[in-house]
């Protein structure tokens, strides 16, 4: 897939995570992980965030960061489909239980969390996402926004037409959790290649 050469994602196992959140967030009902984007600074993880928006819910709004609060969340959704937000550095409770019921509550909204540290600390939060990581770029790698950008437009009929191939059949379902013996939710990414498990912290590990 084209789309691969285009994103810096760690390893083959973090892009198909990456597609797997495509193709759950291309479904509009239903209930979606978040998808939390961590790397250093140049990492290209705001870019990533974009090129995913134009594959999801295509708009000319600048990225923003994280709400204060849970109403200003709720507003924002309110507007658009796909929550996406930039360069966030921390999450309060109030926050993280706020996402929780934002990406598996009743109107429920794929999210993009994008930030340097490890910003996912709360298990019940944790429980909901997918992890990506993004790594440093070496110098010989590096391209310019304008020829990255080019390339994506060049891509963007042929990669979308893939993932629509792709979606399930017949609907949704496929796509939504269910619940472990646990009581944790299981998100049915491993006909993807997933393999879960999870660190002490609450977070989601792959490999």
């Amino acid at each position: 897939m084209k789309l691969r050469a285009l994103v810096n994602v760690h390893d083959d196992n973090d892009f198909v995570l990456l597609v797997a959140w495509l193709l759950n967030a291309l479904c509009n009902k239903g209930q979606h992980p978040l998808l939390v984007l961590s790397g250093a600074e140049g990492t290209a993880k705001s870019t990533l965030v974009g090129i995913l928006r134009a594959l999801i819910d295509p708009n000319s709004t600048e990225l923003s960061g994280l709400p204060r609060t849970e109403r200003e969340l709720a507003t924002k959704a309110s507007q658009g489909y796909l929550q996406a937000f930039d360069n966030v550095s921390a999450l309060s409770r109030q926050m993280s239980d706020a996402l929780c019921r934002c990406s598996t509550g009743g109107r429920a909204h794929p999210i993009i969390l994008n930030g340097i540290d490890d910003l996912v600390t709360r298990p019940d939060l944790a429980d909901r996402c997918l992890f990506v990581t993004c790594d440093a770029i070496p110098d010989d790698r590096r391209r310019s926004e304008i020829q990255l950008w080019a390339e994506f437009e060049n891509a963007h009929a042929e990669i979308f037409g893939l993932l629509l191939d792709s979606m399930p059949s017949p609907t949704v379902s496929a796509y939504c959790p269910k619940l472990s013996s646990t009581g944790s939710r299981e998100w049915p990414t491993s006909r993807f290649g997933q393999r879960r498990a999870k660190a002490p912290s609450g977070r989601r590990e792959h490999s």
